[in-house]
């Protein structure tokens, strides 16, 4: 091989690493802006869960409006392998927003709940590459095993709910389903327990103390066992979306702010009606 072929070869392989170099942190950031935009989508969803389910409630539909432009920013933005995903979760939003149309509170919340672990599963497809990106194999195994404990606590949470809301439209044998997803959430619990940080554990021991003294009640306390139990279940999902959304804020290394006026909605809407 000649001194101009080594010469052309030595060129090639610089032009290359210096491409790797530069295009790495712009990933990187791309990554950081989805995570940011993702967890945007992620708060305006968990604050529709703590409005009423009604069909007609215009915050509603203001709020699922706004995650449909937060989907066009992602679909303007993303890498081509990305665009399909970020597609379909436009369309997952349109359905929810469709079936609130309808106005039914059964087919709204399974359509929410599909939405909310749809948005959960991409945010943990961004979250992979972008912690291997920056060579932090820890935080990748230490949140692999946080996902995966919240997720199996979610679906159970979302199990019990649907659970209660049979039992309140007199479903047969709603009320032992309830007794087994509340015992199936408690081990749940204690799963995500082991994974979580000091000061979660404190909120996840005094929860799964109560579930387990709603357990024991029977007979004539059942009425109330039932409101006792989704005023635990909806402690529960609070707590878990602060868990998530600080877990995603230390990957991403933004201080925690998980009451921010740019990332809230609703309180973006009440500053433009005043």
């Amino acid at each position: 091989m000649n001194t101009q072929s080594l010469f052309s070869a030595w060129l090639k392989r610089s032009v290359s690493n210096l491409l790797k170099s530069l295009n790495a942190p712009d990933k990187q950031k791309v990554q950081q802006k989805q995570l940011l935009r993702l967890r945007q989508l992620l708060i305006n969803l968990h604050e529709l869960s703590q409005l009423p389910q009604e069909g007609n409630n215009a915050q509603h539909r203001l709020a699922y409006k706004s995650m449909l432009k937060i989907c066009n920013k992602l679909i303007r933005d993303c890498h081509k392998r990305q665009l399909l995903m970020f597609r379909v979760l436009r369309g997952r939003i349109h359905t929810t927003l469709n079936e609130l149309e309808d106005k039914s509170c059964d087919k709204w919340l399974g359509a929410s709940r599909k939405l909310n672990e749809q948005l959960v599963y991409i945010i943990d497809e961004v979250i992979h590459p972008y912690l291997l990106g920056e060579y932090r194999e820890t935080d990748y195994f230490d949140y692999t095993l946080f996902w995966q404990c919240w997720m199996d606590c979610k679906e159970t949470q979302f199990r019990l709910e649907r659970a209660i809301l049979r039992y309140e439209h007199k479903a047969v044998a709603s009320c032992q389903s309830v007794n087994l997803q509340s015992k199936v959430l408690l081990k749940r619990i204690f799963q995500l327990h082991d994974a979580a940080l000091i000061k979660d554990k404190r909120k996840l021991d005094s929860i799964a103390n109560r579930l387990t003294a709603l357990t024991e009640l029977t007979g004539e306390q059942t009425k109330s066992k039932m409101m006792m139990l989704t005023e635990a279940s909806e402690e529960l999902e609070t707590h878990m979306f602060k868990m998530f959304d600080a877990n995603l804020l230390a990957i991403i290394g933004i201080e925690h702010q998980l009451k921010t006026a740019s990332l809230s909605v609703f309180k973006t809407h009440t500053k433009q009606s005043s």
